[in-house]
């Protein structure tokens, strides 16, 4: 989070126009699996992000990816983003 707000002092100065955040999977088993890492850094960064940024600024991308979570996975991470005010939102296949 430190980091963030080192890159927020930037904002002002037309740095930083948009953010993208790859949540790759909310359930943090499925995230643990295919990245080796908790998603809690992830979520607690996008959680920062939603409280001081526009929220037009913001995207999250969720996955499907192949052997590690399914449509319905992605349909779950998908509102559990939307709940936390992320309305931007872009689901894809990865090609691993």
């Amino acid at each position: 989070r430190d980091y963030l707000m080192k890159l927020e002092k930037y904002e002002g100065a037309g740095v930083r126009e948009y953010w993208i955040v790859d949540v790759k999977d909310m359930n943090n088993n499925i995230y643990f699996a295919y990245t080796g890492h908790s998603n809690v850094q992830v979520l607690s960064n996008l959680k920062y992000l939603v409280k001081h940024v526009p929220i037009e600024k913001i995207q999250c991308r969720a996955p499907l990816i192949e052997g590690y979570n399914t449509e319905a996975d992605i349909q779950k991470s998908t509102e559990e983003l939307q709940e936390l005010g992320v309305q931007n939102i872009e689901r894809f296949v990865y090609k691993i």
